[in-house]
């Protein structure tokens, strides 16, 4: 069933967040973190589906030096085979082969369930899609500058 639980984090004098937990938190193993959702849904709209394939792709590590339209193309020409692994992953299992085997199930499954909505940009979602932020710095010195141009 859906219950919510909650991760407690310790934060640094830099903002930094760090779990309290030792095994369940974000930055657990690729199988934990394939079972996080947010507790909350909402719709995807109207980007929400590219940014659930593109995340797809980075969890294959696959593209690493291509952009997001790229990455995206890519999901687009392997639906096919999207289909068939959240129909049956353990007949079909390429998904096993990749970076993060089971973070790309979870999304195989995911992305299958918005298009299969009959209406992605209005699926409710809560799967977390992520973001590089590991080299962010000069994105905190734009925002306190209030530069959108250099933010982005």
């Amino acid at each position: 069933s859906d219950k919510t639980f909650y991760i407690p984090y310790n934060v640094d004098f830099r903002g930094r967040f760090y779990p309290m937990s030792t095994v369940a938190h974000y930055y657990s193993a690729d199988n934990f973190r394939a079972l996080l959702k947010y507790a909350r849904k909402i719709p995807l709209g109207e980007s929400g589906l590219f940014w659930l394939k593109y995340h797809l792709v980075n969890q294959c590590g696959v593209l690493k030096d291509c952009n997001g339209i790229k990455r995206v193309e890519y999901a687009n020409t392997i639906m096919n085979e999207l289909i068939k692994v959240a129909q049956q992953p353990f007949i079909f299992t390429w998904w096993m082969k990749v970076e993060s085997p089971w973070q790309v199930l979870a999304a195989c499954i995911e992305i299958i369930r918005a298009i299969g909505s009959g209406s992605p940009q209005d699926y409710m979602c809560s799967f977390p899609v992520h973001q590089d932020g590991s080299c962010n710095g000069l994105q905190h010195y734009a925002a306190i500058g209030r530069s959108l141009s250099e933010s982005t």
